[in-house]
């Protein structure tokens, strides 16, 4: 179980909490944060939140790091293979 909490909308922060019951988006004014952090210490205390945490966990950073390496190094050893390209992937350079 993880603590509530209360965060203005930066970065992906949103996307971590929003739908998370008692954790809370303010706006980036006092007395809205103030009605929020009202909502954390009049509610739950703990909230279920660890799952949506899970997919940014260092053990799963540093696995997704891996694979881009291992992509990485396999597209250095083979430059014809199927290599993933910045115009293939929508990334631009």
């Amino acid at each position: 179980m993880q603590y509530s909490l209360v965060s203005v909308d930066v970065g992906d922060v949103r996307e971590r909490i929003g739908n998370i019951d008692g954790c809370y988006i303010a706006l980036p004014d006092p007395v809205d944060i103030a009605a929020k952090l009202h909502n954390v210490f009049t509610g739950a205390r703990r909230v279920a939140g660890r799952c949506k945490m899970e997919e940014i966990s260092l053990k799963q950073i540093a696995l997704r790091l891996k694979e881009l390496y291992d992509e990485v190094l396999q597209c250095a050893k083979d430059p014809a293979s199927k290599c993933s390209r910045p115009e293939q992937s929508g990334l631009r350079q």
